[in-house]
């Protein structure tokens, strides 16, 4: 028979993490000196990137454009051998000793207070702020909690990049000691406001964009310690991404993303989407969460795999797509999709919704010119969490579910079955008769009534184990096994004849002895012939 209902009891993971949105990767170009530079690093101006410039970020599913300055950070004064910065023309080079007994400090609100520095001439441990050139006045400001430094040499000069790991923070110089009395001026550390969604490192970036002041777009950091690059994508699957730059107030005409090798001012992804073949799981090319097969039976009972595929799109709502493994079984259907929609789950894990279009699809047209096979798939009770002031219907966990525990197949169930032929007959005490199937299918064919009689006594008895009516029984009486005092059947049992015993023993006797007198007579028989022989 053919298949017209589908039931399914599943556990979706609610751990699963969710299918990641489209978007894009920037990794600073080969040719930068920002090339290779961990997720905390200061991002150095180049020639495509400049103090002021950006990026922005919109969404199709929030419409929100997001805007992103590179900012917030300091740039030293530059040593090289025609402007030495307070003696030295290299960032190794030692500074002169006109700074013996500087001391100054550096304050952010993540330094937890101001973060003292101190110069020494010779050996200096830049663990506890000590430092004798650029380079370990960079490396002593890079070891304080909540700031970030580096010194980047290009040609022969040597500069500094200061910046708070979060660059929305407003920056504090104060000199403690100051023997020249203008080291901060000279060196150009200057005081700085603190702004918004600023940032001077990738990590600065990625944290921003995670913030909960932007909705619809995540970042994360790829190989934090070197060599980072940062992933900025869409939340959802189902949206679009676009960057583009800012160009700052330099208008320079530099360019971030230009920077990073990100795609600018064109729509990416979705990532997932069930209409378009390469975005799809029916298409092979996304691969589901989690699916599992069903087979069923067209009106031919010839059998059809199918697989139901999820792919979870945000924490309570999961994608769902119905596709024939073999796709040349529904030609007439892209890529074998039967059906997609989406399945949303309540707060406790019972089920809200699905998709009328997952419920009941289309009637399926197979190749093999079977009649159309109509569908009708069950999920379980949809509705409002249990307990629901005015809900209409709340929703159960009898079919899908969403749980904190691993994927679960509780039932699939179908009430199709393929072609079979009568294997054998059966009959119960209940008197039904059933035939059996070679495909598993049982058929009840009759129910056996039972025969009462106001007086059993009264019936005839006959020879076969078969009684018959008489006046003294009265009318038979067919009646439900069971029912009205008669009783049950006793399949494959062996019933105790009605002969009376006597009786047929006397004629088994009876027959005996006419046995042995004809046994006798051919004996005698026998010898006269043998005597009459001998005498001729």
């Amino acid at each position: 028979s053919a298949t017209t209902r589908v039931e399914l009891g599943v556990n979706l993971n609610a751990s699963q993490t969710k299918f990641r949105g489209a978007g894009d990767t920037g990794t600073p170009i080969a040719t930068s000196i920002n090339a290779d530079i961990a997720a905390d690093d200061v991002i150095v101006p180049t020639s495509n990137l400049q103090q002021e410039d950006g990026l922005t970020v919109v969404t199709s599913d929030t419409g929100t454009s997001y805007s992103f300055t590179y900012d917030g950070f300091q740039t030293s004064t530059s040593a090289s051998a025609g402007t030495p910065l307070f003696g030295a023309s290299t960032a190794t080079q030692t500074f002169s000793s006109t700074l013996a007994g500087l001391v100054f400090t550096i304050e952010t609100a993540d330094t937890n207070g101001a973060a003292t520095f101190t110069y020494k001439s010779s050996n200096p441990n830049t663990l506890i702020g000590e430092f004798n050139s650029l380079s370990t006045l960079a490396s002593a400001i890079d070891n304080v909690t909540g700031l970030s430094s580096r010194v980047v040499t290009s040609g022969s000069a040597s500069t500094l990049y200061l910046a708070p790991e979060d660059a929305n923070l407003a920056l504090d110089f104060e000199a403690v000691s100051d023997p020249t009395g203008t080291f901060l001026t000279d060196i150009n550390f200057i005081d700085t406001t603190s702004g918004s969604n600023r940032f001077a490192t990738m990590q600065g970036l990625a944290n921003i964009i995670n913030g909960s002041a932007i909705a619809g777009v995540s970042a994360s950091i790829s190989s934090a310690q070197a060599d980072s690059s940062i992933d900025i994508f869409a939340d959802s699957p189902l949206a679009t991404i676009t960057f583009a730059n800012i160009d700052g107030a330099a208008l320079t005409g530099a360019a971030f993303l230009t920077e990073f090798g990100m795609t600018a001012s064109t729509a990416l992804g979705p990532s997932y989407q069930a209409s378009t073949s390469s975005l799809s799981m029916a298409s092979g090319n996304i691969t589901p969460h989690f699916e599992r097969g069903i087979r069923v039976f067209d009106a031919f009972g010839e059998g059809h795999d199918l697989r139901v595929g999820f792919l979870k799109l945000d924490e309570r709502t999961w994608a769902a797509e119905i596709f024939a493994i073999n796709g040349d079984e529904v030609p007439a259907l892209p890529d074998g999709q039967i059906a997609a929609g989406t399945i949303v789950f309540n707060n406790d894990g019972s089920l809200r919704s699905v998709t009328q279009s997952l419920l009941e699809p289309d009637a399926i047209v197979w190749s093999n010119e079977a009649a159309p096979s109509s569908l009708v798939f069950d999920f379980g009770t949809q509705g409002e969490p249990v307990g629901t002031t005015g809900a209409a219907n709340f929703g159960l966990t009898d079919g899908l579910r969403q749980f904190s525990a691993p994927y679960n197949v509780d039932f699939i169930n179908q009430n199709g079955a393929a072609a079979g032929l009568l294997d054998s007959v059966t009959i119960d005490e209940d008197g039904f008769i059933t035939a059996n199937f070679n495909n598993g299918e049982t058929k009840i064919l009759y129910k056996i009534p039972l025969a009462d009689f106001a007086n059993p006594n009264g019936l005839i008895s006959k020879t076969g184990n078969v009684f018959s009516q008489s006046f003294g029984s009265g009318e038979v009486n067919l009646k439900q096994i069971g029912e009205g005092g008669v009783g049950r059947l006793s399949p494959s049992s062996l019933e105790t004849a009605n002969s009376d015993l006597s009786e047929e023993l006397t004629d088994m006797i009876v027959a005996q002895r006419a046995y042995q007198a004809a046994a006798k007579v051919i004996t005698t028989a026998d010898e006269l012939l043998e005597e009459l022989n001998r005498v001729t």
